[in-house]
């Protein structure tokens, strides 16, 4: 064999292996979206909820205020949130719903990379800042509160979920628009949307990892939550 041939040859063995590295997936672009929006909305209820169930199981003699007082602010940051991000949600998503549709028409499907961080249509980067602002808020709280103050928990809890609703109500905002948009486009192409995610078979260990770590921590979370209360 000629080294021209021995080049040719190890450059398709080189092509083989990576390809079976290579782990693509092609789903429903708005089934995807739909998911993401149920996750966003269950995580910013979440937050609500725990403050509504410590609350009640609260000793009486602590003399909380209401639960309304609690959860008042959450719910209010929740609506602003959405209402901003409904009221300038379609020209924030404009260019990236013409990327859809650009690459829809010209590929049929629409790329993502699911090991980059804006990957999962964006999902990535959304529930890192949301499990970031959990984190850095418990961390916060517990250096700023004593383990046996139940009342300033709550209210350092309160402000976390606060934070976590403005976020979450500006993603679910944001979602409606992208959702609307991809369904204009199908009726308009008579032709369903699909996106194509590609990542390598580590990257799938490393979120299988990683899954169940943030399954494990949450676990642990509720069982001290319930063992405090």
């Amino acid at each position: 064999m000629r080294p021209l041939d021995l080049k040719i040859f190890g450059e398709i063995s080189f092509m083989k292996i990576s390809d079976e590295k290579e782990i693509f997936t092609t789903r429903k672009l708005k089934k995807d979206l739909i998911f993401y929006l149920l996750v966003y909305l269950c995580f910013g209820l979440q937050g609500p909820l725990i403050l509504v169930w410590q609350i009640s199981r609260a000793p009486a003699d602590l003399q909380l205020p209401s639960v309304e007082f609690f959860i008042s602010p959450v719910l209010s940051t929740f609506a602003i949130g959405l209402l901003i991000s409904l009221t300038i949600g379609k020209l924030v998503t404009s260019p990236l719903v013409r990327k859809f549709k650009d690459q829809h028409v010209s590929q049929g499907v629409v790329l993502d990379n699911s090991t980059s961080i804006l990957g999962h249509l964006g999902f990535n980067l959304g529930m890192g800042v949301l499990l970031g602002i959990s984190f850095v808020g418990k961390i916060i709280c517990n250096i700023l509160v004593t383990v046996n103050d139940q009342t300033a928990i709550l209210f350092c809890q309160t402000i976390v979920s606060t934070v976590s609703a403005l976020f979450v109500g500006v993603a679910i905002g944001l979602s409606f628009w992208v959702i609307s948009q991809v369904v204009f486009l199908e009726r308009e192409t008579n032709q369903h949307m699909m996106v194509q995610y590609y990542s390598t078979k580590q990257w799938s260990w490393v979120m299988i990892i990683a899954g169940g770590v943030i399954i494990y921590i949450i676990g642990r979370t509720f069982y001290k939550i319930a063992t405090l209360s």
